[in-house]
């Protein structure tokens, strides 16, 4: 298995229980509201979110000249601004 399919198996796998957690809708409000009142705990959530994307940019530094990497680096650099696109397809 290669690298990229093998954090896709990672994160694919990881956003499945998350879905499935939000179907219980009273404990992911729950869970929703005790991150936003600990800021420690968004901090350390924060620091963990910044390092597996450092890893992931790391194992799979698959830079070429295409399009893809435009829209992609386009909205991550709107997105940290605060705001959000919508691709027109």
């Amino acid at each position: 298995m290669n690298i990229a399919n093998a954090l896709a198996v990672l994160m694919g796998s990881a956003l499945v229980i998350v879905g499935i957690t939000v179907f219980n809708k009273s404990y992911f409000g729950e869970v929703m509201t005790d991150l936003a009142n600990s800021k420690g705990l968004l901090w350390v959530t924060g620091l963990i979110t910044f390092v597996m994307g450092m890893v992931i940019v790391a194992l799979y530094d698959a830079w070429n000249a295409q399009w893809q990497v435009l829209v992609t680096l386009g909205l991550a650099h709107g997105n940290q601004r605060g705001r959000h696109h919508a691709l027109p397809i």
